[in-house]
């Protein structure tokens, strides 16, 4: 992408290879130096011919390359003419020294935008987080990806800010760039227009790069969702017949949990351009794409309370430490504003605590809907946090999110929370009902081990947690 290839073309499969025939090239060629140091490894001399054999055959398959630089193609060649020509020599240290691992956690941790040979899953990801909510990640590539298209631009008003805000806006480039330039940033999930990189592209992929490791490839063939059981056979009969040693098929939204998504919850239809142009990179300045098109002016109106209004006051208990808040109501009964008052308290937490609540309650008076605002504050996970006193909501992450399963429940759409589960008795109850084992199991029970999705306990799942019951994961696999 970052070269102006797209990942299904024969252009970037040869780069692809060409890059992957170098690594190995030059770890043979460095097997072949450590053989003559310290001898080839065990059977070599058993096993000469077709070890011999085999290197040739991967020096000959190096595609030729003719539309980019071709000095990796040309350093490719000579690696695997030294690695050769020292390897009957000497012979190898090493039976095998290449294969594409499943990198994904490391890479993570590495900032890399792709694992392995995988080509990114979208441009813009959303990654659920186990304690709730997601993170976006807008990928870093696309950046010099549009630099290197400017560079070849006829069009002196194109923008790469402006291109980079409509992805980030709409979540593809449809509309933006031309029909030819398209390909380039196509993902392995669909966009907004459902443009993604077809699993053919994938096969192909892992077809390409293959003769020029020693080992595997670990590589995951996205299929869409509509995908019968033919196309799945189709995929795996594709990868033999190209000579894949492995392959793994995942159709999109088959998991009842996908930690990584391409679309948040709310979907925004582009806008058109007035002019699109077929020769390459199309791109017009944020005030020229905006002539013509009647947006209607919106501002945001306060609705104050009156002066004097109902009110809910609520005494709760999280982990021990009690408080009280005050939910101000409209003369339809909907809230408008929210006070909180702790117990014990600092001059810190009750500026904090005062500050929040103020927040809150202008943007109720602004028409934030309250359900927007509990999505997002529900599940924040800070001391004190633990066993309440409400058998509606016997367990809390924190104040806040013991408020906001409280609001939720009283004044909005009445969706099931996940303390709604019946996942025991609660403090009280073990402390009245049950004997000094219940209710030490009782305390044992951490926060971080009940599914942020339906409430049900969290199972160990090799170094992660997994939810029995719908499926979720703490972060591991996608």
């Amino acid at each position: 992408m970052a070269k102006g290839m797209a990942y299904d073309s024969d252009e970037g499969r040869n780069y692809a290879a060409s890059i992957t025939a170098l690594m190995t090239g030059e770890a043979y060629k460095r097997s072949a130096e450590l053989a003559a140091i310290k001898g080839p490894f065990v059977g070599f001399e058993i096993n000469r011919e077709p070890m011999l054999d085999i290197i040739a055959k991967h020096h000959h398959n190096i595609p030729e390359q003719k539309n980019f630089d071709n000095r990796i193609w040309w350093g490719a060649i000579n690696s695997w003419t030294e690695a050769t020509g020292l390897g009957v020599k000497y012979g190898y240290r090493n039976a095998q020294t290449t294969l594409l691992a499943p990198t994904g956690t490391i890479s993570i941790m590495m900032d890399c935008d792709t694992t392995g040979c995988e080509p990114d899953s979208s441009l813009v990801r959303y990654k659920k987080l186990a304690g709730g909510g997601t993170i976006k990640h807008v990928n870093g590539v696309v950046t010099r990806a549009l630099k290197n298209l400017l560079d070849v631009s006829e069009r002196q008003d194109f923008r790469v800010e402006n291109a980079k805000g409509w992805y980030e806006e709409y979540g593809t480039f449809a509309g933006y760039l031309g029909e030819d330039i398209l390909p380039i940033f196509d993902c392995a999930f669909p966009d907004s227009r459902g443009r993604s990189i077809s699993w053919e592209g994938h096969v192909k992929m892992v077809a390409a790069i293959q003769p020029f490791l020693s080992g595997g490839i670990s590589k995951t063939i996205n299929m869409p969702q509509e995908s019968t059981v033919e196309d799945i056979e189709k995929a795996y009969r594709m990868a033999w017949e190209l000579g894949c040693k492995t392959i793994a098929i995942y159709r999109d939204g088959s998991k009842q949990t996908q930690v990584l998504t391409t679309t948040d919850t709310e979907k925004k239809e582009p806008m058109s351009i007035p002019s699109i142009l077929s020769n390459g990179v199309v791109g017009l300045p944020i005030e020229e794409w905006k002539e013509g098109i009647s947006i209607p002016p919106s501002q945001p109106v306060r609705r104050r309370l009156p002066d004097e209004r109902p009110s809910i006051t609520k005494k709760f208990s999280v982990a021990g430490v009690e408080g009280y808040f005050t939910v101000g109501l409209y003369d339809d009964g909907s809230p408008g504003e929210l006070w909180v008052v702790m117990a014990k308290e600092g001059s810190t937490l009750s500026g904090f605590a005062d500050a929040f609540a103020t927040m809150v309650s202008i943007a109720l008076q602004y028409g934030i809907p309250l359900d927007v605002m509990a999505n997002k504050f529900r599940y924040s996970r800070f001391e004190p946090s633990g066993f309440t006193n409400d058998k509606n909501i016997p367990l809390a992450t924190s104040i806040v999110d013991y408020i906001f399963n409280w609001l939720q429940n009283k004044f909005g759409n009445k969706i099931s929370t996940p303390y709604e589960v019946n996942i025991g008795p609660t403090l009280e109850e073990a402390k009245n009902k049950f004997d000094n084992s219940v209710y030490l199991a009782s305390l044992a029970i951490d926060v971080r081990d009940i599914c942020p999705e339906c409430g049900s306990l969290l199972v160990q799942n090799g170094t992660c947690h997994m939810c029995g019951v719908c499926g979720f994961q703490s972060g591991c696999g996608a």
